[in-house]
């Protein structure tokens, strides 16, 4: 049997603490490991000189006696150890075919002129002779995400949301949004701190999340941004039931929030909501990151939902050669999703404008019309839910210079 079948019988198996196989493709010269980093925070604590290191999956090869036959070989991208704790990365590394005279292959955490992982203390990943069929290394635990049970909220949250909508929009499409993505609203304002303070939320419309947010902190002052307008403006909306009646109305400045200053002071909120607007932008979301920055307090929270470009629907049709981008919307460029991301892409954007995350989690949200505690305790789904929820602390000091990454501008 090939190196790359017997691999790949061991695929739902092999794994340590620092390292889990999550897949792998059959090559003409061998095979390709699709390799999910899940270290602990003390991998750095063993090594503190690692935390500037440049770490990559790397693998090995080894002949009889566990002596090194081929120690340089392949290696992935580098691997975001400062990220690490929050949610576990995946990375390609290429096997080949094996040398003359090698026995063992071994997989693990390399820093790039320092040590390999074993000389650190980090169990690499071993194959080799009965080892192909029979991996070494314990299943690894999995981490446990869970924000805890939902806060108290209406009795029927769904019927709640779905019986009152913004006069003139459609109730048909308002329900289907309420059916579609009441996860999501819970889970986003299930993050917020327990005393959110002076809270603004950023693209507000149709206001479901307003509501939840007004229901569970109503002695909070809740400022609000919308997008569609004339800048510098300001709107109010009322929020109808069937019979028309006005059961609540929003006022919300209008701002372009990637090409304009948002219209308040400096640190002048505690929290603010960025949810399902990021993805919308067609011009700057540094230029946004940073305005939220500047009007949070230093410690603030930022909670940012966006939906998860590698979310597993996405897997599934780029594997059937299916398209995964948005359609073209009737309400123009901002109607539609113009750039989703990935888990690294959003840790790096926030970071590089003066945030700190301090949670991370995806969820599946489409398919679970009616989330219960269960759902908001679940383990880690290995980064492939629907959406993005990234929790974050505003720094002490302000970034004099932001990071614009090179994979987003040009």
């Amino acid at each position: 049997m090939s190196l790359a079948a017997r691999v790949r019988r061991s695929v739902n198996v092999a794994r340590t603490d620092e390292l889990r196989l999550a897949e792998v493709r059959v090559t003409p010269s061998g095979a390709v490991l699709d390799v999910e980093v899940r270290t602990s925070p003390r991998l750095v604590a063993l090594r503190p000189e690692w935390d500037d290191a440049d770490v990559r999956v790397g693998l090995h090869w080894m002949r009889s006696g566990g002596r090194a036959l081929i120690w340089d070989g392949p290696r992935t991208e580098t691997v975001p150890l400062r990220w690490i704790g929050l949610t576990p990365f995946r990375r390609a590394l290429p096997v080949g075919a094996p040398p003359a005279g090698a026995v063992e292959l071994r997989v693990e955490l390399v820093a790039e002129g320092l040590m390999w992982g074993e000389a650190a203390g980090l169990a690499p990943m071993v194959f080799g002779g009965s080892a192909l069929d029979q991996p070494r290394p314990a299943p690894m635990a999995p981490r446990d995400h869970g924000p805890g049970p939902p806060l108290e909220a209406p009795a029927d949250t769904r019927a709640w949301l779905s019986a009152a909508w913004p006069r003139d929009a459609d109730p048909g499409e308002m329900a289907n949004y309420v059916g579609a993505d009441l996860a999501r609203f819970l889970m986003s304002v299930q993050l917020m701190p327990e005393r959110p303070g002076r809270i603004l939320e950023i693209g507000s419309n149709p206001y479901f999340m307003s509501r939840l947010v007004r229901e569970r902190h109503p002695g909070c002052e809740l400022r609000m941004t919308n997008y569609f307008g004339d800048p510098g403006d300001a709107i109010e909306q009322d929020i109808v039931d069937a019979s028309g009646a006005v059961l609540a109305t929003f006022r919300s400045e209008l701002v372009d929030t990637e090409t304009t200053r948002l219209p308040y002071d400096d640190a002048s909120f505690d929290t603010v909501l960025l949810c399902e607007v990021i993805e919308h932008l067609i011009k700057d979301p540094v230029f946004q990151l940073r305005e939220v920055a500047r009007v949070l307090r230093p410690g603030g929270t930022l909670i940012l939902t966006t939906p998860n470009v590698a979310r597993s629907t996405n897997r599934h049709r780029l594997a059937q050669r299916q398209g995964i981008y948005d359609p073209y919307s009737g309400y123009g460029p901002h109607g539609r999703h113009n750039r989703e991301y990935t888990a690294e892409e959003l840790l790096e954007l926030t970071t590089g404008v003066g945030f700190t995350p301090t949670d991370y989690l995806t969820r599946p949200v489409h398919s679970v019309p009616h989330p219960d505690e269960d759902w908001f305790r679940a383990r880690d789904d290995d980064g492939a839910g629907d959406y993005h929820f990234l929790r974050l602390r505003r720094g002490e000091h302000d970034v004099a210079e932001p990071v614009r990454p090179a994979w987003l501008y040009r």
